[in-house]
Parts: structure tokens; C-alpha cells; sequence
């Protein structure tokens, strides 16, 4: 896995972060992620397709949402030198999207999206 797929995977950890974040993956949260990726792949970005596959994988295995948030981050820090300020703002669209397709947009939610971006500020 190159650099830029394992951003896109480190997506779809902090994408299952986000939905996870209230407590309950939502049928409504699942389904825009893969219309993103539907969306990304038609402008030819198939790399967004890792962050679909991680995130039904950590589904399916049910993982604890600290651990996945704890390992995305150390792969973005770790490979900050390959993105810009464009990409990490499209990735926290993408996350804010997510978090925003099953209302109400929760606390756990907001909470989240804060940390999330204030990390992401300090990249």
C-alpha cells in the first residue's frame, strides 16, 4: 500500500470513528460513504475506495473506536509530508458528511468533528 492509499484508509478508520461516535453505526451513515465513493470513483479517485473497505471491515469486527481514532492519526502524522491543507479540508468534509446523514447530529458527533479537526489543525 503506498502512501496516498494508506491516507484514504486512515479516512475510512476516522469514517467509522465518526459513525460510531453515538454509540450505533446507522444504515444512513454507511450508505453516504459508499455514495462518496461512488462520487470519487466517477472522477477516476479510486483510492477512496479503501476508505469503504476499512470501514466495513471495523464494522463487521466491531472494533473499539479509540484504538481505530488512535491508529488513523498516527498514520497521518506519520504521513503528513504527502498531503496538503486541500486534502485534509476535503477528508473532514467527507467525516462532516457522515456525521450529518443520521440526525440528529449528536453530541458524541460534535465532540468528535472537534477533536478530529483540531488534530487535523496541528498536522
Amino acid at each position: 500500500m503506498d502512501a496516498i492509499e494508506k491516507l484514504y484508509y486512515s479516512l475510512g478508520q476516522l469514517s467509522y470513528v465518526i459513525a460510531k461516535a453515538d454509540g450505533e453505526i446507522q444504515k444512513e451513515e454507511k450508505v453516504k460513504l459508499h455514495d462518496l465513493v461512488i462520487e470519487a470513483t466517477q472522477d477516476h479517485n479510486l483510492d477512496f475506495n479503501y476508505s469503504e473497505i476499512i470501514f466495513w471491515l471495523l464494522d463487521k469486527e466491531n472494533q473499539d473506536s479509540k484504538t481505530v481514532y488512535q491508529s488513523a492519526m498516527k498514520n497521518f502524522h506519520g504521513l503528513k509530508h504527502f498531503y496538503n491543507d486541500d486534502l485534509k479540508m476535503k477528508f473532514i468534509d467527507v467525516l462532516q458528511q457522515i456525521a450529518d446523514a443520521y440526525p440528529p447530529y449528536s453530541i458524541e458527533e460534535m465532540n468528535c468533528m472537534d477533536k478530529i479537526k483540531m488534530e487535523f489543525d496541528n498536522l
